[in-house]
């Protein structure tokens, strides 16, 4: 998917499948206006048409794999979204201890936003800048109900689609939860510890 007329352009000419998405315009501006990151409610857009992509590829049978423009990859994608089959909806962590990261032994303990592992009971936080959904009707469905939440919001609070996904998840309060953060203490969906169950 391409968000101005400049990639697109070039998309097509490499012979790549694309799609020009419009968001209203907002997307098209020039200079300072075209950082739109800190307009909550065109960054909200561009979530909700990101969200809308990623729905349309799963409608066609396609899994995807997300991923901002500042990511680097190492290796294609898809070995890591083939090597974890018990996940429909993958999430970066936005964790900032490689440490604390890679450690998925159960414990209580955590430090800010790294506590995905087993037994957590806060501060799990996912990050919407790498993330992959396998083309079935789970992640269809977590993908419709993350692009609603995003869309149902009014205003310029900073409310953006990680927090939102988040919300989802059920790592931070929700609103629609009753305030709660249901997902802890984080359950392990395989012995390693790689795979959380949502809340």
């Amino acid at each position: 998917a391409a968000l101005d007329d400049a990639s697109a352009a070039r998309f097509v000419q490499l012979r790549l499948p694309t799609l020009r998405v419009g968001m209203g315009g907002i997307n098209n501006t020039k200079g300072d206006a075209a950082d739109f990151r800190w307009a909550m409610s065109a960054f909200r857009a561009y979530g909700v048409t990101k969200a809308e992509v990623i729905m349309w590829l799963l409608r066609e049978g396609r899994d995807v794999c997300m991923s901002d423009v500042d990511a680097a990859w190492i290796a294609p994608p898809h070995g890591l979204f083939h090597s974890l089959p018990e996940a429909d909806v993958l999430a970066g962590t936005d964790c900032l201890s490689i440490e604390w990261d890679a450690d998925r032994s159960a414990r209580k303990n955590s430090v800010a936003r790294c506590g995905h592992h087993p037994g957590s009971t806060w501060s799990a936080f996912f990050n919407t800048g790498v993330m992959f959904f396998r083309a079935n009707p789970h992640a269809l469905e977590i993908a419709g109900e993350w692009r609603d939440r995003m869309a149902a919001v009014r205003g310029e609070g900073m409310i953006d689609d990680q927090l939102t996904f988040n919300q989802l998840a059920g790592t931070v309060r929700d609103p629609r939860k009753g305030n709660k953060e249901t997902i802890y203490p984080i359950k392990a969906a395989r012995p390693d510890g790689r795979v959380i169950y949502d809340g």
